[in-house]
């Protein structure tokens, strides 16, 4: 999903995990992050004219994971972690501090 309000965007990559398979989950949502913002969000403000200051871009699981090794080299990469827990959604990692709106 991507979103913009002003000069913010959002891009969101949402996956399914169970602990066993959050890297698995999380390699690819990296590599979707980072393929959809080169091929197609950076041609979609192109031809919308839209001139984006602050980018961000979000991996959203379906439950906090517990690999806070992976958590750190995900931050690391500037994307931005959350879950969604009890119908909120939670940052954490290094990414507990982020403001969006």
């Amino acid at each position: 999903m991507y979103a913009t309000k002003e000069n913010k965007s959002f891009l969101i990559e949402a996956k399914s995990i169970e602990n066993r398979n959050f890297k698995d989950q999380s390699r690819k949502a990296i590599a979707q992050l980072f393929e959809y913002d080169y091929f197609e969000i950076q041609d979609f403000k192109t031809k919308n004219g839209l001139n984006v200051k602050d980018e961000s871009k979000f991996l959203i699981t379906s439950k906090l994971p517990k690999d806070e090794g992976y958590i750190n080299f995900i931050n690391s990469l500037h994307i931005k972690t959350a879950a969604v827990v009890k119908e909120q959604i939670v940052p954490y990692g290094d990414s507990i501090n982020f403001t969006t709106l």
